[in-house]
This record gives structure tokens, C-alpha cells and sequence, in this order.
């Protein structure tokens, strides 16, 4: 998990896939050490996600985000995600 490896040249949405699963890891840890390079991990991942929020969904990406059948049913939390993003920030940081 730790050696996962991210630019500033990583498509967002690669982004915002490891900062889920730095968050997903960081929940299960009860190790002190983990926890802060787990931190630390995704503070990073953040930084590189937050100026990336508006760019365009990549073509690659668009097939694997595409569905024949929409959902019965849509979750309503719909924050705004620079707001979201900079909450997330806060929150690693104070971590």
C-alpha cells in the first residue's frame, strides 16, 4: 500500500482511487507507524488530486464509467468536490 507510486502527471481519477484506498487502509490500522505514513501518504495524494478536480474524465475511462441500466436508486450526498477535497485536507493534516 505504501509503495504505491503517484505524480502530478497521475490521471485524477487513478488519484482519487488510491486516496480511497489509503482512507480504507488507514481505518483497519490500529499501528501508530502505519497510521502516520498512511497520513502522510494521502495528504500527498490529495495535494495532487485538488488542482485535478475539473479536468476531463479520460477516454480510457469513460467506457469503464459507462452503464446500460441506470441505478433504481442515486446516493444524494453531492458536495461539492473542491469543498469535499479540502475537508479531506484539513482532516489528514490534523490526523
Amino acid at each position: 500500500m505504501l509503495s504505491l507510486t503517484f505524480s502530478s502527471t497521475t490521471d485524477f481519477t487513478e488519484l482519487a482511487g488510491y486516496c480511497e484506498r489509503f482512507a480504507e487502509t488507514l481505518l483497519e490500522s490500529s499501528d501508530p507507524g502505519l497510521r502516520h505514513a498512511l497520513c502522510e501518504r494521502l495528504a500527498d495524494c490529495l495535494a495532487l488530486l485538488h488542482p485535478k478536480l475539473d479536468d476531463p474524465i479520460s477516454p480510457y475511462m469513460m467506457d469503464r464509467l459507462r452503464v446500460d441500466e441506470l441505478p433504481l436508486s442515486s446516493p444524494r450526498f453531492e458536495p461539492d468536490s473542491d469543498l469535499l477535497c479540502e475537508y479531506c485536507q484539513v482532516l489528514v493534516v490534523r490526523a
